[in-house]
């Protein structure tokens, strides 16, 4: 999972086209911190990524869903996505 987790990171580090249209889905949710970073020698900082791209998952699937963003790298392709956020999605019902 922490691949998963890191594909989106890398891919929003390197995409600026990808960043404005979170910012701008984050923005319109009240979601006020976007993704972080990782610092592969702290803990707490992958804990950090991962609530952070927990927190911008639903920005991340409208984007996805409106077709505005795509992601095309093997770590985060579209196959691993959907398991991703169907399991995101069957976890967050059952709380």
């Amino acid at each position: 999972m922490l691949v998963i987790i890191s594909g989106i990171e890398n891919y929003f580090g390197k995409s600026n086209y990808g960043t404005f249209h979170l910012y701008v889905q984050r923005k319109t949710e009240g979601i006020r911190e976007g993704i972080k970073s990782n610092s592969e020698t702290c803990f707490s900082s992958s804990y950090q990524q991962v609530v952070t791209v927990y927190e911008c998952m639903s920005p991340i699937k409208k984007c996805i869903a409106s077709k505005t963003l795509r992601f095309d790298t093997k770590a985060v392709s579209q196959y691993i996505l959907s398991h991703f956020f169907s399991e995101h999605q069957s976890n967050s019902l059952g709380k």
